[in-house]
C-alpha cells in the first residue's frame, strides 16, 4: 500500500506543478520555480522559457510516477514489492530532477548568451 501512495502522491504533485509552469502562470520569484542561474532573474523571457521546460520535464516525471502508482495498485497486498516501487520511485523522482536542473541550467545559459547578458 506504501508504495501506491507514495507514487500516486508525487505523480500528482509533479504534474501540479509541472502543469502552472508550463502555462507560464508562474512570475519571477524566489520560491517556485526552476531558479537554476542568475539569468532567469535577468529577463522574463529566460524566466518563462526555462520554467516551461522544467515544468515539462515534470509533466513527464509525474507521467512516469502514475505509471508506477498503477503498478504498485496491482501488486497492493504484496509489502516486498511495495518496497520496490517505494525504491524505483525515489529513484526516477531524484534522477528526473536531477536531468532537469542541468538541462535547464544550460538552457539558462543558451538563452543569456542569445540575449547579450552573457
Amino acid at each position: 500500500m506504501i508504495g501506491f501512495v507514495i507514487s500516486l502522491i508525487l505523480a500528482i504533485s509533479s504534474l501540479l506543478l509541472g502543469i502552472a509552469l508550463i502555462f507560464r502562470k508562474v512570475k519571477p520569484n524566489h520560491f517556485y520555480g526552476f531558479r537554476v542561474s542568475k539569468f532567469v532573474f535577468k529577463s522574463d523571457d529566460i524566466w518563462y522559457e526555462v520554467n516551461a521546460k522544467g515544468g515539462m520535464h515534470l509533466i513527464i516525471i509525474g507521467g512516469i510516477l502514475m505509471i508506477i502508482a498503477s503498478l504498485a495498485l496491482v501488486y497492493i497486498n504484496d509489502n516486498i514489492l511495495q518496497g520496490i516501487f517505494v525504491f524505483i520511485t525515489l529513484l526516477i523522482l531524484a534522477l528526473g530532477l536531477i536531468l532537469s536542473l542541468i538541462i535547464t541550467y544550460n538552457l539558462s545559459h543558451i538563452l543569456a548568451k542569445e540575449k547579450g547578458l552573457k
